[in-house]
């Protein structure tokens, strides 16, 4: 009677854990989509405010190109950002295996466990990219909010 119910609750148990391998998956995947739609938008920009910048300088206008290229730093780091976090989701990708294996964050490859930190806090500070948080509800919902 035991051992029927035993099995019953490993069998659900890895069943979960296989539904929730196979979300993480297919997050990472949108989350990578997502980037690289936002990552050519953004380099469009980079590039139009790069022509507008010398097209200000040259016609004597110093103040207003300064201005555009406050904002011209300010999407290259955009853009460096999204360079990390698509660097971060394939590292979860390539090693998903460990992130739903282990119970604790000790338990981790060192750099599994900072892609998923940093993934986390990515998904506080990057609202165009919706996926961070269903992402960090599976991290937080796997290894608790102490992580």
């Amino acid at each position: 009677m035991w051992s029927g119910a035993l099995r019953a609750a490993l069998i659900w148990t890895k069943a979960s854990r296989w539904r929730k391998v196979s979300k993480c998956k297919s997050l990472v995947k949108q989350v990578q989509m997502h980037l690289t739609i936002q990552k050519n938008r953004r380099e469009a920009i980079v590039r139009q405010a790069s022509v507008d910048i010398a097209q200000l300088l040259q016609n004597g206008q110093p103040q207003q190109a300064l201005a555009r290229v406050e904002k011209l730093h300010k999407d290259q780091c955009l853009l460096a950002a999204y360079d990390q976090i698509d660097h971060f989701c394939s590292c979860i990708s390539i090693s998903i295996v460990h992130v739903f294996k282990n119970k604790t964050v000790q338990d981790l490859p060192s750099s599994v466990g900072e892609a998923m930190a940093s993934l986390i806090f990515a998904a506080s500070r990057c609202g165009e990219l919706p996926e961070l948080r269903l992402l960090r509800g599976l991290f937080t919902e796997q290894y608790g909010w102490e992580f």
